[in-house]
């Protein structure tokens, strides 16, 4: 059974969130709030998968796809995202 895992992922390579990274990005995804802040580009992502696990491979998946990489992933024991 599917929940909704909720999560943070950090992308490589990107300092800021300008048209075309947008457009990479929102291409594959449509489940995710990407923003940046302090040099740094994020995905705030609410996903449907059996568990955090398969949740945060299929987003890095697709965000490989958009042509980009992910540092590292945040998430709490809940799901809920950390800041």
């Amino acid at each position: 059974m599917s929940e909704t895992q909720s999560f943070t992922l950090l992308l490589d390579g990107v300092q800021c969130v300008d048209e075309d990274v947008a457009e990479r990005i929102y291409s594959r995804i449509d489940n995710a709030l990407l923003y940046s802040s302090n040099g740094f580009a994020y995905l705030d992502f609410d996903r449907e998968a059996p568990s955090m696990q398969q949740a945060i491979a299929s987003a890095c998946m697709d965000v490989y796809r958009a042509g980009y990489g992910v540092l590292t992933a945040r998430f709490t024991q809940t799901g809920t995202v950390r800041g």
